[in-house]
């Protein structure tokens, strides 16, 4: 197999800013029952979005506003919520939690 060489002279012109997470954000969580926990985040740039979405909403919904994320419990099991910052002329940034959701 022969792979052509490809070469950039200029690499700058390739990137670009990321809005990102510039506060931690837990790797799980747990929550009893349906009781709800609240993560406050912090991002960069400041207007950025910040959207949350349950990867398994029947065990634990997640909403966002504005800088805080919601995760509610709904039945026992595990959910991955993935969040993602976004602004136009910026690259994304996503983050996952772990969701345990216990009797």
């Amino acid at each position: 197999i022969t792979v052509p060489e490809v070469v950039v002279d200029d690499c700058y012109a390739l990137l670009e800013d990321t809005a990102i997470f510039t506060s931690d954000v837990p790797e799980v969580i747990t929550i009893k029952g349906t009781a709800s926990e609240v993560v406050n985040v912090t991002i960069n740039p400041a207007d950025a979005t910040v959207k949350a979405t349950s990867e398994t909403p029947a065990v634990a919904t997640a909403t966002a506003e504005g800088n805080a994320i919601t995760i509610k419990g709904v039945k026992q099991g595990t959910s991955i919520v993935e969040l993602e910052t976004t602004k136009t002329g910026f690259a994304s940034w996503k983050r996952t939690i772990l969701v345990i959701v216990e009797e």
